[in-house]
């Protein structure tokens, strides 16, 4: 019998890779977010009906590939965070922000997005799915501070009241209600 000392090392390899892509193909799913690439346009136009300025940070929940925050740290001059849990995702967007020499104002956390602290968030970007969304919502009113924006993409943020509506996009503003901290 003839054998192959490279094969072994070959085939773990192949099962590592297939084991990390079911998990970021399929895993999302049961999550609520999975993967769906966002246009730059669209990104870009995000960003600016949130008023995005320079020096604001801007947190993308379930970053993906990293795109708005690309967006975010190159044209609108934030410091941008993404939150990702996907390891292949996570991988790809930290690679593009090394690449594209953005790691200095952008970054991105492996973690999920319902453990991460917003507090000093002054910009969210979410492009979830309603029933994500909907788990969201109430953390986004317990977290951030009055004056933060959140700004959600095809889906809305139930219990809040867009301050701004456009093509699918809509942008919410936090604000204090009379006993404390609350959305208007």
């Amino acid at each position: 019998m003839i054998t192959y000392p490279w094969f072994a090392p070959v085939m773990w390899t192949v099962f590592a890779l297939a084991v990390v892509s079911f998990v970021s193909v399929i895993g999302p799913y049961f999550t609520g977010a999975p993967w769906a690439p966002m246009p730059f346009d669209a990104a870009r136009r995000m960003l600016q009906l949130a008023d995005v300025r320079p020096g604001e940070t801007v947190y993308d929940l379930g970053s993906g590939d990293g795109r708005v925050l690309i967006v975010a740290a190159r044209e609108f001059g934030a410091t941008a965070i993404g939150v990702e849990i996907d390891p292949l995702r996570t991988l790809i967007s930290r690679s593009a922000m090394t690449l594209l020499g953005l790691r200095h104002c952008a970054r991105v956390t492996r973690a999920n997005l319902f453990d991460v602290d917003l507090r000093d968030a002054d910009v969210v970007t979410v492009y979830l799915l309603p029933k994500a969304n909907a788990r969201l919502a109430p953390k986004l009113r317990s977290e951030l501070k009055p004056g933060t924006r959140v700004v959600t993409l095809t889906y809305h943020l139930p219990g809040w009241e867009p301050v701004i509506s456009e093509n699918g996009i809509k942008v919410y503003r936090q604000a204090p209600s009379p006993g404390g901290r609350g959305q208007e």
